[in-house]
């Protein structure tokens, strides 16, 4: 019996823009009892994959960013088990004012040995760029001085883009042109 709430599903090519808390979420609110069932109230996901999407602007500034729970762009909740198999690979992130581009609390442990999900080959920035204790919070750390530190630290994203210009047609149209000039570097 698998404790997981979401199994083998593929995200792909969709945008995801405006949400208020995140923009992807996996994982469960809470840690799942490894019976699961739905009186744990919590969750995890095994063998997810999420690829080509476009995240833009889902983490929305409140007057008490705790009392409305903001993730990030990407945000990866509780897991259990072993390895789970996700992945978060060849997507476009853009952040808005809020800044947080990736928001994993979920930590590997002796009972949860590995990543929360492998993540790699993504574009990621905002207006701001990259920015040390905002832009990534990975296992309840958020000090990396830069993108590459992140990189180094947590083994993840090792050929994504940080803080690159994904070239977005305009941000200023109604609706947002979330489109990518030919020479963007989201293209390759």
């Amino acid at each position: 019996r698998f404790p997981c709430y979401g199994r083998y599903v593929t995200v792909r090519n969709n945008v995801f823009s405006n949400s208020a808390n995140a923009g992807m979420s996996i994982g469960g609110a809470k840690a799942a009892r490894a019976g699961g069932g739905e009186e744990s109230l919590g969750g995890s996901t095994f063998h997810a994959v999420f690829v080509n999407n476009t995240l833009y602007d889902n983490v929305k500034v409140t007057a008490n960013n705790r009392s409305s729970a903001p993730g990030g762009e990407i945000q990866i909740q509780h897991q259990i088990g072993s390895a789970q198999d996700d992945y978060f690979e060849n997507n476009l992130v853009y952040a808005g004012s809020f800044n947080r581009w990736i928001y994993s609390f979920g930590k590997p442990s002796q009972t949860y040995p590995a990543p929360p999900a492998t993540m790699d080959w993504n574009l990621y920035d905002s207006a701001a760029g990259y920015v040390a204790r905002t832009s990534i919070e990975w296992d309840r750390i958020s000090t990396y001085p830069t993108f590459a530190a992140y990189q180094a630290a947590t083994g993840e994203d090792v050929d994504s883009l940080g803080g690159v210009n994904p070239q977005l047609e305009s941000l200023a149209s109604v609706p947002t042109d979330l489109d990518i000039a030919s020479t963007s570097p989201a293209v390759d």
